[in-house]
């Protein structure tokens, strides 16, 4: 969880005091997108992209989870534990099945039939 937490911008766990249902509503990645059009240093180009990560995978969890037969929380939880140079493959949808199914494999179940909605 650790490795997970400093990939995303140390921003707290989900279960930090709140529901996986409160971190996910909180900000859409549109939201993150329309911020960035008026934020130019480095530093907050980096907790932009912070975001953006943290978003895509509350994102991906959400939407995973029914092909999982799991709750979101309980596939968040398994995402953090997925090595920091596999975190990439939040930024395409490709990417994101690869990580389902990873996550699938991780525990012990057949790869879901899985496709991210793009939009």
């Amino acid at each position: 969880m650790e490795d997970a937490r400093k990939s995303l911008g140390d921003r707290p766990a989900p279960d930090a005091g709140r529901s996986f249902a409160s971190v996910a509503s909180e900000e859409t990645l549109g939201d993150i997108l329309a911020r960035s059009l008026g934020e130019g240093s480095d530093a907050a180009r980096l907790k932009l992209a912070a975001d953006a990560q943290f978003t895509a995978a509350l994102t991906l969890c959400a939407q995973a989870a029914p092909a999982l037969g799991m709750d979101a929380a309980e596939v968040f939880d398994e995402l953090t534990r997925v090595p920091d140079n596999m975190l990439g493959l939040l930024h395409s949808p490709e990417g994101w099945s690869a990580l389902v199914d990873y996550v699938a494999s991780s525990l012990g179940k057949p790869p879901p039939d899985y496709e991210p909605t793009v939009h």
